[in-house]
Formats: C-alpha cells, structure tokens, sequence
C-alpha cells in the first residue's frame, strides 16, 4: 500500500485517461442528506474507479441529488459540503477503510449517502502564570497506523486568538489528544537573556504522552473547554551555514524545521522557515523547545541548476546548538524505460519511494507515456524503490530491473551525483485477482460489513512499504476484489473493520494468519474464494506502547445501498 504523491508539486495539465462510458453505461444516482433525512443542496460528489478518472465532480441539487453516467466496475464514491464531514460511501469514520459499488452494464443504482456534521473541540491556551497564549497552534492528534506502528496522528489544528481562545472543527467522531505549540520564532542571532519558550504540551498541562487526557468527541458533539496550560522550558537556539553542491554558502534558498510526535511519526511539523539567507549563506532559528527534529535547507533553482535540497536529524536538549553546515545537493537520477503500455494515450507516474520513509512527500516522480515511454528521475537521493501510480485499468506491475538483473523489491542507493541507467520497468495485463464471499459453514452468504485482507505468507514480505498486501471491503452484493498483486503464496482472512494504514501492523497480521485461508497465484491468474466469517468481537488490536485503540462507536453508515434495478 503505497502512497506516491508529492504535496509541493502541482500535477500538470495533461489529457485526462477516462473510464470509457461509451459501452453499455451504467447510471449512478446519489442523493446525500445530513443524519435526520434533510437533502443537502450545493454538496459535492465525486465518483472514482482505480487507474481512470471518473466523470467530473458533480454539486448536488436543491433535493440533494446528482447523477452520474458511468462504465461498468467498481466505484468509489465521496460527498462532503460545508460543516460537514467528507465520508466516502461505505465509511462511518474519515480513516475507515470506503466501501466499492459495483455497477453492470445497463443498471441504474442509488445511494443515499447521509453526512454527520462536524464535531468541535475547544478551549483555552495559559501560560504557566494563567495569562492566555496568543497564536499557539493547537492539534487534535489521534491514534493510527504508520509503518506498522501505532502512533498519534494529527488530524486537525486551530491557532489562539488574543483571548487564548481555539476552536478545532471539522472532526468526526473518536478518541482525541489536544497538543499546543508556541514559538515566537524569528532569526535574531542570540537568545535574550532571561527569555522563556514554551515546550510541545498535551492536554491537560503535560509534556508526557504517558500523562495525556484522552477526549472522546462524540458524532456531531462540540466540546468546549477544554483548558491547558503551556510547559515552560529554556529556548534553544539553532544556526549554522547552508551550502550549495559546490560548497559555497547559500545567498537564496530556505530553511525549514520539523518536528516529529514519537517514532513512526514523519517530520511533519512546520515550525519555522527562513526564507532570505544572509550574504554568508547563515540561518537562525530561535526559541526552539526540546526534541527531535528534522532541519531542512532548499538552494532554490536557477538557469544553470535545478533545486537542491539537504537535510540533518537533530536532538535538541538543553543547549545551543551553532556552527551547523546543512550541505544541499542535487542528489542523483534514474534513467529508465517503461514497457507494457497497451495504448499510445495511456501514461504511468514512476516515482522514487525512500524505503526508510514511505510516507515522505519528498518522492521524485516522473511522468511517462503519451507515445513515449522514458522517463529520468532526478533528485534522488536515499535508499529508493522503482515503483509506479495511476495505473491504467487491468495493469499492474510485473518486474523492475537494473541491468537485466530484478529489483523490484531491491532499493538504489544513490548519493549526490549518482546516475543509474538501464533501469526497465515492466508493466504487465495480466494482472492477478482475488474475488470471494463470505459464508458460513452451510454456505449461507454473510452480507454484513467486513474487509478481507491478502498478505503474504513469507513474514519478510511484511515490511512497510510491500506491494504485497491488498485489502477490500465488499460491494453491495458481498463479494470482494483484491487485485494487482504479484504471483506468490498469500493468506486471505477477514475482520470486522479495518483503519487505514493498519494492515502494516505485524502484529495484527501474525494474528490473522492462524485463521486464513491459504492462496497461491501464478501471474495473471483469477481465483475466486469462500472465507467463514470474522469472529464476532473481531481480532484484538496490537499492542506497542501506545494506549489501546479507542472503543468501536456504533454509526449509521454513510451510504445505504438500495437494490439495483436492471435498465
């Protein structure tokens, strides 16, 4: 389960691969409401189907409704509108897992998908004295997957106005953890003496996850306050010299700070960023609380050059830390061709996945296909992975090799300056798939929720990222589809409910793996299945240190399904 998609970068205007519609349509009418019944007119809807783009976005009418002429398969569906969450069908909280609707040639299908506004969480930010803290930036953090691990995740923010006042909105229902941060920032090149910055803090006063308050926000519910007050701490200060490849000091560019919650967490935390650079190339970062960060320099691009980038983990404790030299580099790239593009119009992103942080958005990416099929990676730098997004329907990934040689689960480590060349990746029709129900012992089909999870066999195939791990949820009519993964010995299982991200989790697999149902696949081949159903309380989360998952709330379903009728 990869995801391969940069945030800085904005995707180019190109022509759109579209489902085709013009064979024996299907039609897709979906009517949203809130949670009482109440049509929401000017929500917005958008239907999509794996490796196409869907019909565009459509805005619901006065009645709630749009309609949508599409292939036959499978499609997901998203609503949202204003103060209100955005729910995919099939899903009761944002982080669970959508439910696909599968659409025949010539039926017509309705959903009514009904939409819980947004929960509120609030409250007020002191300082150790009681006086309010103006423009902290205050998180709701919850607990999810990352890596395999359980970590806090952040899922909402809001800053402090004058009166210390927050207001956290947008938020489904779950188990919360509320975290401030102040910092005065700026770039003075010493620190006053007797000056006091205020550490990362938890609700209700800690900077100890282990002495948190979990808040359990219920569906629709706004809680309020919610009050905190910020850990004082020494600041530390942070400078240094950001160079360039050829070791010259930076006049332009930018340096920015991360932090990060615990050991799965990406540095994902914007703290400061320095944008001008002094003539010497020297940066300041003041007031900065205890932790582990991720300082990050960018030398921006010129004629002559493209971008630089470099980086640095930091541990800040009790001192300055000064005299640092952030060397950016051009990093290295990969040349490669791409082969198994059946049409002239079908294209491929092949990017550059860090095997140490899958989930970074610093993945170089190009695009490849359009009657070409090269493709140069450029910025690479890391431990890498060849792999490839927004598959065209039917294609998956067959091989990756360097030089005639497989590494397709083999990462390129490429330091500034490297070249790889000869790279071939190998796209292939014959895709493999797992489809199935779920029945009991008298055959007798299981028609409620579930997801169905393939992993493989092998317990090294396990390691975040793999492309050997597919889940599902099932259609309308109970049956699931897991396709695209390569040839090999998998085990198939089902849970009652499945988060994002937490089929990484080695554990909860290994627990699985005494009650699955043992699958083989040769490339290209089609199998079709009967698990039993999940045991009723459902597999129990692993446990790593973090506190347990938060309780399972009863939810009405986003969508409801009604029967489809042959057109």
């Amino acid at each position: 389960m990869l995801s391969a998609w940069r945030s800085d970068q904005a995707r180019p205007e190109l022509p759109e691969q579209r489902a085709d519609t013009k064979k024996a349509a299907a039609t897709l009418r979906v009517q949203v409401t809130t949670l009482g019944g109440t049509p929401l007119g000017r929500a917005i809807v958008t239907v999509s189907t794996p490796g196409a783009t869907g019909p565009q976005p459509a805005t619901t009418d006065n009645d709630g409704r749009a309609d949508f002429t599409v292939a036959p398969g499978r499609w997901l569906v998203s609503a949202g509108h204003d103060g209100y969450l955005t729910l995919q069908a099939g899903q009761r909280r944002p982080q669970d897992l959508p439910r696909p609707l599968r659409l025949e040639a010539g039926q017509s299908v309705t959903i009514v998908m009904r939409l819980p506004r947004c929960g509120v969480l609030g409250g007020r930010v002191l300082d150790e004295l009681g006086e309010p803290v103006t423009k902290a930036r205050v998180r709701a953090l919850r607990y999810g997957y990352r890596r395999g691990l359980r970590t806090l995740l952040a899922v909402g923010e809001a800053e402090s106005n004058a009166a210390g006042l927050y207001s956290i909105a947008g938020l489904g229902p779950g188990v919360y953890v509320l975290s401030a941060m102040f910092r005065k920032g700026g770039s003075a090149p010493a620190t006053p003496a007797g000056a006091v910055a205020f550490a990362p803090t938890y609700y209700p006063g800690t900077t100890s996850l282990s002495e948190v308050q979990p808040i359990e926000l219920g569906l629709e519910q706004e809680l309020n306050g919610h009050d905190f007050r910020m850990v004082p701490t020494r600041p530390v200060r942070i400078g240094g010299v950001l160079t360039d490849s050829r070791g010259k000091p930076a006049v332009q560019g930018a340096v920015s700070l991360y932090r990060r919650l615990g050991p799965a967490e990406a540095f994902a935390e914007v703290l400061d960023s320095t944008v001008s650079m002094s003539s010497n190339g020297s940066f300041f970062i003041a007031e900065v609380a205890p932790g582990e960060y991720l300082l990050r320099g960018m030398v921006p691009r010129t004629q002559t050059s493209e971008e630089e980038y470099g980086s640095m983990v930091l541990s800040v404790g009790g001192g300055d830390l000064t005299g640092l030299t952030l060397s950016a580099g051009r990093g290295g790239q990969v040349l490669g061709r791409v082969t198994g593009l059946p049409r002239p119009t079908d294209r491929v992103w092949v990017v550059g996945v860090l095997a140490d942080r899958p989930d970074s958005a610093d993945m170089p990416r190009a695009l490849t296909g359009y009657g070409f099929s090269t493709f140069t990676l450029t910025g690479v730098s890391g431990r890498v992975l060849i792999r490839v997004t927004d598959l065209p329907p039917g294609l998956s990934l067959r091989a990756v090799t360097r030089g005639g040689r497989d590494i397709t689960d083999a990462a390129l480590d490429l330091k500034d300056g490297d070249t790889v060349t000869d790279v071939r990746v190998a796209l292939t029709s014959q895709s493999t798939e797992i489809t199935g129900t779920v029945a009991d012992d008298l055959g007798r089909q299981y028609f409620q929720d579930y997801v169905a999870v393939a992993f493989p066999e092998d317990r090294n195939r396990w390691e975040d990222p793999t492309r050997y791990i597919g889940v599902a949820r099932p259609d309308q009519q109970g049956r699931f589809s897991v396709a695209g993964l390569p040839a090999g010995s998998y085990l198939v299982a089902v849970v009652n409910n499945m988060e994002e991200g937490e089929w990484t989790n080695k554990d909860l697999l290994e627990q699985l793996r005494r009650r699955a149902l043992s699958v083989t696949l040769a490339e290209g081949e089609r199998k079709d299945i009967r698990l039993t159903p999940p045991p009723a309380s459902g597999p129990p989360h692993a446990h790593d240190g973090s506190p347990p998952a938060p309780r399972r709330l009863s939810l009405p379903l986003a969508s409801r399904p009604v029967r489809p009728a042959a057109r």
